[in-house]
């Protein structure tokens, strides 16, 4: 055989040789690009899952975090009412113990005044009974047939001696209920001491 045949020979078997070699290195890489693919959809749905689970995370999280802020909230409330019933209780109390000093002070004040009244009313009665007593006393001094004119400031008791009685109870024993039967009785009087009615 020639060199030419077989130069071309070698040529033809070098042509099929890589001919062959580039039919399967095509088919490799198409099975790897199929491969790949399916790898990358799988890829994608695991990366839509994840997508979706975190979707519904993020829900429940905000969910959850609005729950939270409302309880803070409530939570927040809460604790200024409490502060503020703290602060009028106190406020409560401060007045409560003002009030109870100050009926207490009204209470001391108002028995003081009415030590004083009574004092007052008690000395005023033992002046008036002695007044009376030191009246009666004039009285009988003067003896039963005390004058009647209009310069006896006792006059108007004498003729109406039930007031006597009222306003004057020592005066008219001393003057009516001490007079004895058959003593003469005054102008105008009963002996018992009772007022007469004019004759007309």
């Amino acid at each position: 055989m020639t060199k030419p045949a077989l130069a071309a020979l070698f040529v033809a078997l070098l042509a099929i040789a890589a001919a062959v070699y580039f039919q399967t290195h095509s088919s490799h890489l198409s099975a790897e690009k199929a491969a790949l693919e399916q790898k990358v959809t799988q890829l994608e749905q695991a990366l839509d899952q994840a997508r979706g689970d975190a979707s519904n995370a993020t829900t429940a999280i905000s969910a959850e975090l609005s729950t939270a802020k409302s309880e803070l909230v409530r939570l927040r409330g809460e604790l200024t009412q409490r502060r503020q019933s703290g602060a009028l209780a106190d406020k409560l109390q401060a007045e409560n113990t003002r009030l109870v000093a100050e009926n207490r002070d009204l209470h001391n004040a108002s028995r003081t005044a009415n030590q004083a009244l009574i004092q007052q009313q008690q000395s005023s009665l033992a002046t008036a009974q002695a007044q009376q007593a030191l009246a009666a006393a004039q009285l009988q001094h003067q003896g039963q047939a005390a004058p009647t004119n209009g310069t006896d400031p006792l006059a108007f008791y004498r003729q109406n001696p039930e007031l006597m009685k009222r306003y004057f109870p020592q005066l008219y024993k001393a003057e009516f209920e001490t007079n004895q039967p058959g003593q003469p009785a005054q102008p105008g009087f009963s002996p018992d001491g009772t007022r007469i009615a004019p004759t007309q």
